[in-house]
């Protein structure tokens, strides 16, 4: 499970915040109850033979984790997610919108319908569609996913981060009075719609990633590609672990940024979260 040093405690120039300290845990106390004499365990899960997983181009690596499936494609999310922040940080949103649903030239300021994030040769996805995908009877894609259940529930709607986002590109919903002309309104929105899709669409994809990998793994399919696009989405493909400035702009640049803060700085000096996901 998580524990409280996972957590950490939030701290600025290396002060504590008031209530924001890290959490005391005392462990439940133990059983004195002796374990029963025989366990009952059940037969082992059939394990099938894998196709053999498209091997990565030489030497390519995602930021300090070696994947063992090609998913380079899927790592150039990131590019899109990086154009999207440009935009909004020049006021442009609707730029930023183009992007977000039909992904972004590679080449100029213009978009594309096909995009240049994610171009695996069987599917291209905007960074909307990791939001609002469907399967093929048309239900939510992630229904019956325990996190994203949780979130529909919550928030009503299947579609709640996709919904989070457009709200602050198009003025509508909680931003409806927003003002063009102010420039507070204008960072709220910007703020709300780029961390929305770091931080909502492609988070909870991800453990949507890792719940097939899971699957996978209790059908007896020892498959590592759900992983592999885990890390993928979590990283991009503009980390380089060469260079600790060059930290991209997913959920490894987050965990980056806020190990400071929260103390979770593993002893090689990377998020300990980023070192934990490998």
């Amino acid at each position: 499970g998580v524990s409280c040093g996972d957590v950490g405690g939030y701290a600025v120039d290396g002060q504590t915040v008031d209530g924001l300290a890290v959490c005391a845990f005392t462990p439940p106390p133990t059983s004195s109850t002796p374990p029963p004499t025989s366990i009952i365990t059940s037969p082992p899960i059939p394990v099938s033979t894998p196709n053999p997983p498209t091997p990565m181009p030489t030497a390519f690596g995602i930021a300090v984790y070696i994947p063992e499936t090609n998913v380079s494609a899927e790592a150039k999310i990131d590019l899109d997610q990086e154009k999207m922040e440009a935009s909004l940080d020049a006021g442009d949103f609707g730029v930023a919108k183009d992007v977000y649903t039909s992904g972004a030239s590679p080449n100029s300021n213009s978009v594309s319908s096909v995009g240049r994030s994610y171009s695996a040769l069987s599917e291209k996805r905007s960074l909307q569609s990791f939001a609002t995908g469907v399967k093929a009877d048309g239900s939510p894609e992630m229904s019956g996913e325990k996190f994203f259940d949780m979130y529909r529930s919550f928030w009503n709607s299947a579609t709640y981060a996709d919904g989070f986002v457009l709200s602050a590109l198009d003025k509508t919903g909680m931003f409806a009075d927003a003002s063009d002309a102010d420039e507070g309104d204008k960072l709220a929105r910007a703020e709300i719609a780029n961390k929305g899709t770091q931080y909502q669409n492609m988070w909870m994809y991800i453990i949507h990633e890792l719940e097939n990998a899971v699957g996978d793994c209790r059908a007896g399919r020892m498959s590592v590609a759900g992983v592999d696009k885990a890390w993928a989405f979590w990283s991009g493909s503009l980390v380089d672990s060469a260079d600790s400035s060059q930290i991209g702009v997913q959920m490894y640049a987050l965990a980056e940024k806020r190990a400071k803060n929260f103390g979770t700085t593993s002893t090689g000096g990377l998020a300990a979260v980023n070192v934990n996901m490998t």
